[in-house]
């Protein structure tokens, strides 16, 4: 009778491995930032994104700006309109630089309460403590 060696195979590491992998990817959220590249106030009360949002921008310049396309206010109402029409719930969030006037970020809060926007949001940074 001959003996056999021990053989030692790694598959079921390999699904091991493979199975970690996809666990790690699929729990794992990354965020990214919305619109245009702007320097946010600090506040204590900030609280993270969790839905669907519709981001304005205003910038130091007062251009105000959808996604990454400045935008004038006729097309910013529109868009609006349109994407409220689909889901009555879309957050509004008007992300406004520091530098910005508050008479523009008004006339965006403006704009969006006339339309019709329930939920609607200034975009901060955590202050930290």
């Amino acid at each position: 009778m001959k003996l056999r060696r021990p053989e030692l195979t790694i598959a079921p590491l390999i699904d091991c491995v493979f199975l970690l992998l996809l666990f790690f990817a699929v729990s794992t959220t990354l965020t990214k930032e919305l619109g245009m590249p702007i320097n946010k106030p600090k506040a204590k009360t900030s609280i993270p994104l969790t839905r669907e949002v519709f981001v304005i921008t205003v910038i130091k310049d007062e251009k105000v700006f959808l996604g990454k396309e400045e935008i004038s206010f006729e097309l910013l109402s529109l868009r609006l309109k349109e994407r409220l029409s689909i889901n009555p719930k879309t957050s509004v969030i008007i992300a406004s630089d520091k530098g910005a006037t508050c008479g523009r970020l008004i006339e965006v809060l403006d704009l969006c309460k006339e339309i019709g926007a329930e939920s609607l949001s200034v975009a901060t940074i955590p202050k930290p403590e």
